[in-house]
């Protein structure tokens, strides 16, 4: 499988990210990826100090993901979208991952925040094994993956149950 891993300008919009999202998603088609990974929080921007952050309504995400499924089935491309997402216990950050066809597979939350992130989002508390053509992997994102080794070797064991990052919380 042929991977593509994005490296977008930080969106200065929701809409400027979807722009770019689709400009990167055609270009890895064109050279046939058959999965394009987006960086962590695209979708509406990671939180910096330098950067301002446009307000991110639960109505204003749920329209970006459903343009990125648009984007993933009209170029036969599955995507990982990083971005913010509204829960019933608070704002997360997760990966949404999005088939070839435009169907919403499921997502991965980051489990363990760095402390930095504490104001931002609330950490989530599950671990998914994900399969694209074939290929199944996990999705670790930023911190948790070269601060936390388990949750890399959690994937690489295939997953098992998902109460290891329940006893893995802060």
């Amino acid at each position: 499988m042929k991977i593509a891993i994005a490296s977008p300008p930080f969106p200065k919009s929701i809409s400027d990210g979807l722009y770019w999202m689709e400009k990167l998603v055609k270009d890895a088609a064109e050279q046939r990826a058959e999965l394009i990974c987006f960086p962590e929080s695209y979708i509406p921007g990671y939180p910096l100090l330098e950067f301002e952050v446009e307000e991110r309504s639960p109505e204003k995400l749920q329209l970006a993901l459903d343009k990125a499924c648009e984007i993933a089935a009209q170029n036969h491309t599955a995507i990982i979208l990083p971005m913010d997402w509204y829960t019933a216990n608070g704002l997360v950050n997760l990966a949404h991952v999005i088939s070839n066809t435009g169907e919403v597979l499921g997502y991965q939350t980051k489990n363990q925040l760095d402390p930095t992130e504490d104001n931002f989002w609330i950490p989530g508390t599950q671990r998914h094994i994900f399969e694209v053509n074939g290929v199944k992997f996990g999705i670790v994102i930023c911190h948790e993956g070269f601060r936390y080794p388990e949750t890399v070797r959690w994937a690489a064991r295939g997953g098992g149950n998902n109460s290891f990052s329940s006893a893995l919380r802060r």
